[in-house]
């Protein structure tokens, strides 16, 4: 079953880990379900220490974002800028966002990954310049952003002069 091989596929990375060859542990495009059969198998003893997930505003999996965290789960984010999918660099909160703190949309984008906990991994076949553009969006991400910001309400404002929009993080 699809359920024994992922185990059985975990408990040959737990060896590597203990053998020290690996430093950490992880799973991709696991759901909530998948990840509680895995760390309830009585054979495996190594939570996993990352999820990547395709996470953006379009597809924000709040829910198992919340159960990694509460898991000490650090989730990956994959396809941050969309996947390529042009309505999301070029809609309308994001353009926004990305006018106000003056980046762009990608950055504008990533941020929204950043200031929310994540590891952002956007895929850049353009090049150095493109993945030195995507670094400076560390840069727009508020230091104060923690999870009583977690709210993604339309146009909420908080102290930190951090607004969002639709989802989309812009630092004012």
């Amino acid at each position: 079953s699809a359920a024994e091989c992922r185990i059985a596929c975990w408990l040959e990375m737990e060896k590597l880990y203990f053998e020290g060859r690996i430093r950490a542990i992880g799973v991709s495009n696991f759901t909530v379900a998948h990840l509680e059969h895995l760390i309830s198998d009585p054979r495996t003893t190594v939570m996993p220490h990352v999820n990547q997930i395709e996470v953006h505003p379009l597809f924000p999996q709040k829910k198992l974002r919340e159960w990694c965290a509460a898991q000490n789960i650090v989730v990956m984010a994959y396809a941050s800028l969309g996947q390529g999918r042009e309505e999301l660099l070029e809609h309308k909160e994001v353009l926004r966002a990305a006018k106000i703190i003056g980046c762009t949309p990608a950055q504008a984008l990533l941020a929204w990954g950043l200031s929310k906990g994540m590891a952002v991994i956007p895929k850049s076949g353009s090049g150095e310049a493109r993945l030195s553009e995507n670094m400076a969006a560390r840069g727009w991400v508020p230091k104060s952003v923690g999870h009583e910001h977690e709210q993604e309400e339309t146009y909420s404002a908080f102290k930190s002069g951090m607004l969002i929009l639709d989802g989309i993080v812009a630092v004012g």
